[in-house]
């Protein structure tokens, strides 16, 4: 029957998310849902791009994902579906897709007109009452210029991307997983190609905790410690070993992290 994955901001204290399944469950006996994240924070469209650029490569294709961040309480704003990969994407073009899509062919995109009536313009459950309701006529077989007129011109929303200039790297915390991981958007590229064989420091906000070098593993330092590597997606990633980055270094989503870097070659860390 296909899969239906969910990413939003609604958490998992309140009956929304069920009531959504429970809708396709009832019209679609036999499709598989797939829960990505219930826990985007709250309104962050950058973290939730993230979190969805990360997944949806690995989906097979026609999967449909529905995707909750950041829905607008007003109907002006623009409920689409896109297919991108050969997968299907629906929720509000808010600029989430677009830092999502970036570097990828976006191969169709529509409003969603012809899914919604004017009672929908009451729904405060989006996620049930409109994008649920596009994903059941996809999976029942409805093309995507079903759902609606093209849209013409997808939101763009510029993520933050990490900068460098005089011997500083700029970077952003764009994630903070369940370990209490802070995520950035530092590239293990950027990095190398910035640092070279030269010092450098890890600034963070509380300096008792900068670091000095790049470790391979979580478990390259003792119980406890902060350490820094470059994760599975090539990207920076402070943690504490057992511990969590998030409460002790009070990193939260969109701090900026700064790497100094020295002028001098003589250094200490290892990629």
């Amino acid at each position: 029957m296909g899969v239906i994955t969910f990413l939003t901001d609604l958490g998992t204290k309140d009956h929304y998310v069920a009531s959504v399944k429970g809708f396709l469950l009832s019209q679609l006996p036999g499709v598989q849902l797939v829960d990505i994240t219930h826990q985007v924070q709250m309104n962050n469209i950058l973290e939730g791009s993230f979190v969805l650029k990360e997944s949806f490569p690995h989906f097979p294709k026609g999967t449909i994902h529905l995707v909750s961040v950041a829905a607008p309480m007003d109907f002006e704003k623009s409920y689409a579906a896109f297919k991108v990969d050969d997968q299907y994407f629906i929720g509000t073009d808010n600029g989430l897709f677009s830092m999502a899509f970036a570097g990828r062919e976006i191969q169709g995109a529509v409003n969603l007109s012809a899914v919604y009536g004017a009672d929908a313009q009451q729904s405060t459950l989006q996620l049930r009452d409109i994008f649920a309701r596009a994903a059941l006529m996809l999976a029942s077989g409805a093309q995507l210029s079903d759902l609606g007129t093209p849209l013409l011109r997808i939101y763009e929303q510029i993520a933050f991307a990490a900068g460098y200039s005089e011997n500083v790297i700029s970077g952003n915390v764009i994630h903070s997983d369940h370990f209490g991981n802070a995520i950035t958007n530092i590239s293990k590229n950027d990095f190398a190609a910035a640092v070279k064989e030269r010092g450098f420091t890890i600034e963070m906000r509380r300096r008792m905790y900068n670091i000095r070098k790049i470790s391979k593993a979580y478990n390259s330092v003792p119980p406890g410690d902060v350490v820094a590597l470059f994760n599975s997606s090539g990207l920076l990633e402070l943690a504490i070993r057992e511990g969590s980055a998030q409460q002790l270094l009070g990193l939260k989503v969109g701090d900026v992290i700064k790497i100094l870097i020295q002028d001098d070659s003589d250094s200490t860390h290892g990629i």
